[in-house]
């Protein structure tokens, strides 16, 4: 029996299989804030352009409360995300990986996390205080 030379086949190098959880913890914030942003846009549009979901629910339309929903919603994954960036960060501390993009990548996931926060919080009062069927 002649052997082969042939590479083995790994399914994912270690290398990046420790730089997922990074990658969305540094990306969550960014992309459920545009997602959040555009799915709110569309339904004010929508609410306002077919009086879609106009029905009052404590005296407040109802589609100011699928808004507030999609708020908390987006908020809570943009933590779920800044939670994980936590763990990476503190991981790297514990290995002492000084001048390693792991290191960096989890700082920034942690850095982005309450920036996000805010700018979906203030777009959300926004969609509530500015009234979109005036503007829209």
């Amino acid at each position: 029996m002649a052997s082969t030379n042939l590479p083995s086949t790994k399914a994912v190098p270690p290398l990046a299989q420790s730089l997922r959880p990074l990658w969305f913890s540094l990306l969550a914030g960014p992309v459920c804030y545009m997602l959040y942003f555009f799915v709110g846009y569309m339904l004010a549009e929508a609410a306002c352009a077919v009086n879609f979901w106009q029905l009052p629910l404590l005296n407040v339309p109802s589609w100011i409360w699928v808004e507030l929903g999609l708020t908390l919603l987006t908020v809570v994954l943009i933590v779920l995300g800044g939670q994980r960036a936590l763990v990476e960060w503190r991981r790297t501390r514990q290995q002492a990986i000084e001048d390693s993009p792991t290191r960096f990548m989890a700082f920034g996931g942690l850095f982005l996390v309450p920036l996000f926060v805010l700018v979906t919080l203030v777009t959300g009062i926004s969609f509530i205080v500015l009234q979109p069927c005036t503007w829209i």
